[in-house]
């Protein structure tokens, strides 16, 4: 009888240290703090701090298409376009019809073909075959971006 009442003992510890239940909901209320820290840190523009959390919360939640974009965001942000351009892929891979996402690469898209064509124009004469191409082209990515509120504008 006393073996019994042992084992039962024994099992009944062993299930109050496994509750998934509670696990869970601390689980949760952990990833609602790193998300709200990162907001914050992002609506403060402290970018470099914001990084972190939300490549914490893309490792946590990675079909999370919103935090993608509000990582690619902060690379923009940051100046980092290869790796934005890469979270914005990830955003519009969980969720196509996200327009900011596209929306925003696009925009970094254009400022690299900018100065990839106003560089172009730096390094090769006038008197180059492409030169008037590159110019215009220059020219044209320049005014496209031109109607941006500011040189930093990602949504």
């Amino acid at each position: 009888m006393t073996r019994l009442v042992a084992i039962f003992l024994l099992l009944s510890l062993t299930a109050c240290q496994s509750t998934p239940g509670i696990d869970a909901l601390q689980e949760s209320d952990r990833l609602l703090s790193l998300k709200r820290q990162a907001a914050e840190a992002y609506a403060d523009e402290r970018y470099a701090e914001a990084l972190p959390l939300y490549q914490e919360l893309n490792i946590e939640i990675p079909g999370d298409a919103q935090l993608w974009l509000r990582t690619g965001n902060t690379h923009a942000r940051l100046n980092q376009p290869q790796d934005a351009i890469r979270c914005y892929r990830e955003a519009l891979k969980n969720d196509p019809r996200l327009a900011k996402a596209w929306h925003n690469m696009g925009i970094i898209q254009l400022r690299q073909a900018a100065n990839t064509f106003t560089r172009m124009v730096q390094h090769i004469g006038p008197d180059d075959p492409l030169y008037p191409r590159a110019i215009g082209m220059s020219e044209a990515t320049l005014e496209v971006l031109k109607g941006r509120r500011d040189d930093n504008d990602v949504d």
